[in-house]
């Protein structure tokens, strides 16, 4: 019988940046570590540069214009996943995460938050999307 893999669930919470919204960041594919198909995107961006960034531990700090959403209890870091991006001009970015890559390969059974961090020119400063949490099986 296939392994049902719980669904990433958002959390923390993110604030209105130069476009009126707040960043959201959702996911598409599988939790699933076998089929090492999960995308990440971030939308209602302002067209900027930002990263992405992980960690094992939640957080909620403010920073910046918004609140960092990722702790840094177990590694003592946030790690960053890709080269910074380019918002699109559709205010959207994503990144396809290889879950078999370091520094931190991810096993089943290990859950991992997600954010996406990003510059906000307008506002002078930087913001954070809300958290999503991602709990992964087999």
């Amino acid at each position: 019988m296939p392994t049902v893999c719980p669904d990433p669930v958002n959390y923390c919470v993110s604030s209105p940046n130069t476009t009126g919204q707040s960043a959201l960041i959702s996911w598409q594919g599988s939790t699933s570590v076998g089929l090492n198909a999960l995308t990440l995107t971030a939308s209602n961006l302002p067209l900027s540069t930002g990263i992405f960034a992980a960690s094992p531990d939640p957080d909620s700090v403010p920073l910046g214009n918004g609140t960092l959403c990722l702790g840094t209890d177990t590694l003592g870091f946030v790690i960053r996943l890709t080269p910074s991006f380019v918002g699109s001009p559709a205010g959207a970015a994503q990144v396809t995460l290889d879950l078999s890559a370091g520094p931190f390969p991810v096993s089943p059974g290990e859950t991992w938050r997600y954010q996406a961090w990003y510059r906000d020119s307008v506002q002078a400063g930087f913001d954070f999307s809300n958290g999503l949490e991602v709990i992964y099986c087999p």
